[in-house]
């Protein structure tokens, strides 16, 4: 018991009451368990509640998922629901030290843009030039020229170191995620039936004199980036 009076043993010491420590500052160990049982407590008061089945991963193989996702490619910590075409995280997914709901906040920008990504890149596959293609030279152009974006895209994302952290991964990305977010919602990708579709160009036109100045200047300075040694000079 610490002393609160004022005596010889106490000369030269604080007596301050001192504030007790936070439970995320008592280590991840700590904060893995009292969630552990804040659920078991809540299941035994409700029955009909129910959470999935925690899932612990490492922040390395979480954050090559990450990266893996910013490239459209399923892991074992994201799934792609074809018939929705977005990424979902697989519930349950936790590294030590961060509850799931916690997790799922911090990527939820990241899996937009995982989602983003991959309508990007169907809705600009390369049309088959057949007599049943009626889009035109226009749209023609200027899928292949999203095409390349999306390529200078790609070397940022594999241009980023595997070993940092989760947060130092997403706070890189953050300027990245918000071009595509602006192309995915310009092109409006996230609809199914606008892909290699007619009345694309009549959209066409417009949307030439947008690509023709994020085209050039993005490629620029993406290129300009990667003769560097950091990724963030063209974030």
């Amino acid at each position: 018991m610490e002393k609160s009076c004022f005596t010889w043993e106490t000369i030269g010491c604080d007596l301050r009451r001192k504030e007790k420590p936070f439970c995320s500052e008592a280590g991840r160990r700590a904060l893995d368990e009292l969630y552990t049982t804040i659920l078991h407590d809540t299941s035994a008061f409700y029955p009909a509640f129910s959470v999935p089945s925690r899932r612990d991963v490492s922040q390395g193989d979480l954050v090559q998922d990450v990266l893996n996702l910013m490239l459209g490619v399923p892991s074992g910590s994201f799934r792609l629901d074809e018939e929705r075409r977005e990424f979902l995280l697989i519930p349950g997914t936790c590294i030590s030290g961060v509850t799931p709901v916690s997790l799922c906040n911090l990527l939820q920008d990241t899996v937009r843009c995982g989602t983003y990504y991959y309508r990007l890149a169907e809705f600009s596959r390369e049309p088959v030039s057949d007599s049943t293609y009626t889009a035109g030279l226009v749209f023609k152009a200027f899928t292949y020229a999203l095409r390349q974006y999306l390529c200078f895209y790609q070397a940022c994302v594999l241009d980023a170191s595997p070993d940092g952290t989760l947060l130092e991964i997403t706070n890189l990305f953050h300027s990245l995620r918000t071009q595509i977010w602006y192309s995915h919602l310009h092109y409006r990708a996230h609809n199914p039936e606008t892909v290699h579709s007619p009345s694309m160009q009549v959209r066409c036109h417009g949307s030439c004199l947008w690509a023709t100045w994020i085209f050039p200047n993005g490629s620029q300075a993406i290129v300009s980036a990667l003769r560097g040694s950091h990724v963030e000079c063209c974030l």
